[in-house]
């Protein structure tokens, strides 16, 4: 099955901008799995979708949530380290969107990124330590 991305580059999002300013840049984590957490069923339920996007794109959450990615190094021995090369090509395949979010932006631009929750860690990690990028927090504009 191939993975579709989506990078919208929207005017209004935020405030006025001047070319000069640095790119600002919400990566927005989406859950897209048939059988979701109960944490995640509860605050749709409670919250609706607004919510459920508020829980899913916690920074707090996120970076605990990303440390499951380092469980995968302890999987392999010797030269044979399958844990290490999945968890490259998962770096890969991330480092391949943040540079696609680059060579589409310009500076001043807003930039909103829909993405699988999995990548929003990451993404965030490349907007934060890219110069000329600004991340925006999605929980400081979705509704409460």
């Amino acid at each position: 099955m191939r993975q579709l991305f989506f990078l919208a580059i929207l005017s209004g999002v935020f405030a006025d901008a001047a070319e000069t300013e640095p790119t600002t840049v919400m990566v927005l984590g989406t859950f897209h799995m048939a059988n979701p957490g109960k944490d995640i069923q509860l605050a749709l339920a409670e919250k609706g979708i607004a919510g459920e996007l508020r829980f899913l794109n916690d920074p707090v959450r996120l970076a605990h949530d990303n440390d499951f990615y380092r469980v995968l190094l302890h999987v392999g021995a010797g030269a044979e380290q399958p844990g290490a090369e999945l968890l490259t090509a998962w770096y890969s395949r991330n480092f391949q969107i943040c540079a696609r979010l680059l060579q589409l932006s310009a500076p001043g631009d807003r930039v909103v990124v829909l993405f699988g929750w999995g990548h929003s860690f990451l993404l965030r990690q490349c907007v934060q330590e890219t110069p000329g990028l600004r991340l925006a927090e999605p929980n400081d504009y979705l509704p409460k």
